[in-house]
């Protein structure tokens, strides 16, 4: 007892000390903003919100995310913001094939994300994500002036939101909002029967964003704000002590017992994560990375075990009794007798700590809701904000139970390698295999990781205002947040639809 004691203060001090620890940084570790954000991503974004998306497209050059779609996503919307409208398009058109493709997973990848973590799978963005890439596409198209190329972009998002079932599959207001701003593109176009079709399903889905024209003639002008960013993952980690009966059922226990002690484990992390995945607004410390959830005072699981044990008999002492359960065994170039017999003994397992980990979101905006739009004689509110948050925690919460159990198994699977590897050692030397035990559950704490992975530069919100002008150029104001947005001008033709992106940061 004193001894396993000892491994466990020994192995509990060791993680207390890895997040100050640079031996972190040499297994996967990242630094992290006071957000949780990834520090590259808040860097990124605070780019972005500075008004140097140039200098942001730039350093992605360098520091772009590993993954093939979401380092295609990142870098077609910084181009947006930086006026490169043209490649934007282009790159989100392929960022959107790409995702298209990701349906099946690679075995392989899978296999290895048992034994190290998620960000061995490929990234696949969740439907939320993957309705904004033909949105942002649309706006490239609107940017360049090419109103038939968002007219093709609006068909595609329109086809995926029917893909996605609507509010079956996405809270309404987003889905409504969305159906709104295809409508905006059709009409645009002159695709009114299209236009319709889309406002119709926007009425459906959400009857406050029904958007009505303005009294009087002239043109029409479309402003779809978007404001801030979309809330983000951070990882929260459960540091899960098993008792020595726990960790020798995983290990080394048959199917029911091993499914038995398995159950007692999950029950331990489900109470933790089955909990609310928001953190709003509040800071991202030290504390709030890793929750240490100590071992029960007991369980039902056995705590002994049956071991056979073999000891050398003399032959000339060996009565028939002990003949009968004697074996021969060679030794050197002599055979020799032993003696085997069952025993029931305690179970002598060092504890182990298992990490898991798993993503949450964290906010730290909402989009304001008195947004409103105005010209030299008129003004307008927004309709909406759809909070693009809730759809992406939404599209979450459909991945968490298979998150979560894909966790809980990756630990068992690390358990019993190490396991392995210390019974293999220990059979030649006790100590080495106790140290190689320490160190193969000191490397799975390491390797454990939460995939943060997202498109973290998406608008918390998104709202469209419709306001009619008559013919001529026309300077516009967006007012949101007690801040005044002046647009640049816009020219209203006679029977024409424009329509002008803009952001709040």
């Amino acid at each position: 007892m004193p001894a396993r004691r000892t491994y466990a203060i020994a192995l509990l001090t060791a993680v207390l000390a890895l997040p100050g620890s640079g031996c972190a940084a040499l297994l996967g570790t990242y630094r992290t903003a006071p957000n949780g954000l990834a520090a590259d991503e808040d860097r990124l974004r605070q780019m972005l919100s500075s008004g140097h998306a140039d200098a942001a497209l730039q350093r992605l050059d360098r520091q772009a995310p590993d993954d093939d779609v979401l380092s295609a996503l990142y870098e077609g919307v910084v181009a947006y913001y930086a006026g490169d409208y043209a490649s934007s398009a282009d790159i989100l058109d392929i960022a959107g094939d790409l995702a298209d493709d990701r349906i099946t997973k690679s075995i392989s990848r899978s296999a290895l994300s048992l034994v190290s973590n998620d960000l061995a799978l490929p990234w696949e963005p969740g439907r939320t994500e993957r309705l904004m890439i033909p949105y942002y596409a649309a706006l490239a198209r609107v940017r360049l002036g090419d109103i038939e190329g968002a007219a093709v972009e609006a068909r595609r998002l329109s086809l995926l939101l029917q893909q996605t079932g609507d509010a079956q599959e996405l809270p309404p207001r987003i889905a409504a909002m969305l159906h709104l701003v295809a409508a905006a593109m059709f009409e645009a176009n002159g695709n009114h029967g299209e236009a319709g079709v889309a406002r119709r399903s926007t009425a459906a889905l959400d009857s406050t964003l029904v958007v009505t024209p303005s009294p009087g003639g002239g043109g029409t002008v479309f402003v779809i704000l978007e404001q801030g960013f979309v809330a983000h993952r951070v990882e929260q980690g459960l540091a899960v002590m098993l008792l020595p009966e726990e960790v020798h059922a995983i290990a080394h226990g048959e199917g029911e017992l091993r499914a038995a002690a398995a159950g007692h484990v999950a029950g331990r992390v489900l109470a933790h994560a089955t909990s609310d995945p928001w953190r709003d607004g509040s800071r991202y410390g030290r504390d709030d990375r890793m929750l240490y959830v100590p071992a029960p005072e007991h369980t039902d699981l056995p705590r002994t075990r049956r071991r056979r044990v073999c000891t050398p008999v003399k032959p000339d002492a060996a009565d028939s009794a002990v003949a009968d359960s004697a074996v021969q065994v060679r030794s050197g170039n002599a055979p020799e007798q032993v003696e085997c017999v069952e025993r029931e003994e305690p179970i002598d397992e060092a504890p182990y700590l298992l990490k898991v980990s798993w993503p949450v979101y964290q906010r730290g905006f909402r989009p304001a809701t008195d947004a409103l739009l105005s010209a030299a004689a008129d003004t307008a509110l927004f309709a909406g904000p759809a909070d693009l948050s809730l759809g992406v925690v939404a599209d979450f919460e459909r991945e968490r139970a298979l998150i979560v159990a894909r966790t809980i198994a990756r630990g068992a699977t690390k358990l019993a390698l190490a396991k392995g590897a210390e019974k293999r050692i220990e059979e030649k030397n006790e100590v080495a295999g106790r140290i190689v035990g320490l160190l193969g559950n000191l490397g799975s704490v390491l390797l454990e990781r939460a995939d943060t992975r997202s498109w973290h530069l998406l608008p918390a919100g998104v709202s469209v205002a419709r306001i009619d002008l008559p013919p001529g150029e026309h300077t516009l104001s967006v007012e949101v947040g007690g801040r005044m947005l002046a647009l640049e001008p816009v020219t209203v033709t006679a029977g024409g639809v424009s329509v002008v992106p803009v952001r709040a940061w």
